[in-house]
């Protein structure tokens, strides 16, 4: 309403949502800016009247030297001064760096949730609340535009997300520190937020006030967008559960899924069936499923080949008479590090900025570069993949001679470490091209006219 005092309006927004029962206990992640200070004065303030026990949690990520120390500091006595239990969590974001060869960001933000979710265990919290706003979700929508999320991507944050609770994302910015400012708040300032390296503050300081000189309500709209995304996307997922509730059984400690039919299921809706089977029985390796993994298993499904295999991270897919049956991988069957369906004609982006194409080309053979292959069509009647090699998988020398792509390489004296960072064009276990090494032979046939040529490109170019 016109007029009204903004902390009125948030009080408002927190409560019409029904997010938290009566009495719970909530554990708020404050960093000491006005939008985490903002959410915790609120959620205090109608914690009085819902009988909600609020715990305040500050990370010090020690990356901002006695700013940092400075804000932990300011957070605890901001807590004291309203009588908020206060937790402080010390964690040392360079050393995760430096182990899993991640960005700061990354590092940061997994030491973050890691820590949030361990006291939210600890205090049997009903929820992790953090002060996540419209202008936080417009920025997420265009990062996740932009590394090329899809239509899920569109989505932005959800205001639940399992244990994560946003309240304000229909709040702006200005709301947050209007609502400081009246209430008498100070608040700390992140200088890190300044850095343009990082692809948000980028995305905040250069790109969004682009977009605000074509459309001034731009945040507004990008938040709108996620909204309805959001809606879409829980209506398809719930069709997609409906599918697994009727045609999906764990069997023999597999998922075996009916997947009679599938072709005529609308796209939109079947990668959705598969993501969700995959999420549901990968787990722990459901962050590393991405579309193309789907795409693959589309693929599978359409050529219908009886015993097609499929190894996807952390799991095997077979197909088998109308069947997918999806398992975990053995200890024998290594996790391939890249794997890529490579469509004819195509191209995509290989480790080290190198790039792969494929064309075919009818008529006589052509001669292959050093950076090239060459196969016939017609002896490729499956999916091809880029990936590492793995159990199984064969490769014909020069007079078309099939042997097993370890004795081959065993035989060149590759070491072993070399031998796992190979990458492979294949055709199910047949190798038609050991990148950077060697090209598959074959028998040669007159009636060969339509060739494959695998050409790779340095510097992605």
């Amino acid at each position: 309403m016109a007029g009204e005092p903004i902390s009125l309006r948030l009080e408002r927004l927190l409560k019409k949502q029904e997010l938290f029962p009566k009495g719970a206990v909530l554990l708020a992640a404050c960093s000491g800016g006005a939008d985490s200070l903002a959410m915790t004065s609120v959620l205090q303030q109608v914690g009085q009247e819902e009988g909600w026990q609020v715990f305040v949690c500050h990370i010090q990520h020690h990356l901002r030297g006695e700013e940092a120390e400075s804000d932990a500091l300011f957070v605890e006595k901001f807590c004291q001064e309203r009588h908020l239990p206060f937790i402080r969590a010390d964690v040392d974001v360079k050393q995760l760096v430096e182990r899993e060869k991640i960005s700061v960001e990354e590092a940061a933000r997994k030491l973050r949730y890691q820590v949030l979710r361990e006291n939210c265990d600890k205090l049997n919290a009903a929820a992790i609340v953090t002060g996540h706003h419209q202008d936080d979700q417009a920025e997420t929508v265009l990062m996740n535009l932009l590394r090329g999320a899809g239509t899920r991507g569109l989505r932005g944050m959800q205001t639940r997300n399992g244990l994560i609770v946003r309240p304000f994302l229909e709040a702006a910015r200005h709301d947050m520190e209007e609502y400081c400012r009246q209430q008498g708040i100070d608040w700390c300032t992140d200088s890190s937020n300044e850095c343009i390296d990082y692809k948000r503050n980028s995305i905040r300081k250069e790109l969004l006030p682009m977009l605000e000189k074509y459309n001034p309500q731009i945040k507004r709209v990008l938040a709108t967008t996620a909204l309805l995304a959001a809606r879409d996307q829980q209506f398809l997922e719930q069709l997609a559960r409906d599918y697994l509730q009727k045609n999906g059984q764990i069997k023999d400690n597999s998922y075996l899924l009916c997947v009679k039919g599938f072709s005529e299921i609308a796209p939109a809706l079947s990668t959705r069936i598969l993501m969700l089977a995959l999420q549901n029985y990968a787990k722990e390796k459901a962050g590393q499923l991405e579309s193309k993994h789907i795409e693959a298993l589309l693929l599978l499904i359409k050529k219908g080949r009886s015993g097609a295999v499929l190894n996807l991270p952390g799991v095997k897919a077979e197909y088998a008479y109308g069947f997918l049956k999806i398992s975990h991988l053995g200890k024998a069957e290594a996790v391939e590090e890249f794997l890529s369906v490579l469509p004819v004609p195509g191209r995509i982006k290989l480790p080290n900025d190198q790039i792969l194409t494929v064309e075919s080309v009818i008529g006589e053979k052509p001669l292959p570069t050093r950076k090239q292959a060459v196969y016939p069509r017609s002896l490729v009647t499956g999916i091809i993949e880029i990936r590492n090699r793995k159990n199984g998988d064969r490769f014909r020398t020069r007079n078309g001679y099939a042997k097993k792509l370890k004795e081959y390489l065993i035989d060149k004296k590759i070491p072993q470490a070399e031998r796992d960072a190979l990458l492979l064009v294949c055709s199910g276990s047949d190798v038609l091209w050991i990148i950077n090494e060697q090209a598959a032979g074959w028998k040669v046939d007159k009636s060969f006219r339509e060739w494959l040529v695998f050409t790779l490109i340095e510097g992605g170019k």
